[in-house]
């Protein structure tokens, strides 16, 4: 499986937001958006891209939900794991 750097957002890639950083024991996922939101999903779309083919994924089903948590720091928690 191939995972590319992504020195950030460029003028030849803009629809990527995020890169996979080296870590000698698991993965860094950096991601980036226009607002809080938009990282939160470009951190989701790494995650993913991370444990499969992304190119290959489709989405099947999109369901909207609401979530209330305290803080940032704990919607990233529900998010990636």
């Amino acid at each position: 499986m191939s995972h590319e750097q992504s020195d950030g957002p460029s003028d030849v890639d803009r629809e990527r937001k995020w890169e996979y950083l080296d870590h000698p024991a698991d993965v860094i996922i950096h991601a980036w958006g226009r607002d809080y939101k938009e990282a939160l999903e470009n951190s989701g779309e790494a995650l993913t891209g991370y444990m499969t083919e992304i190119t290959q994924v489709r989405p099947v089903l999109k369901e909207p939900f609401t979530v209330r948590l305290e803080s940032y720091e704990e919607a990233n928690t529900h998010n990636l794991t």
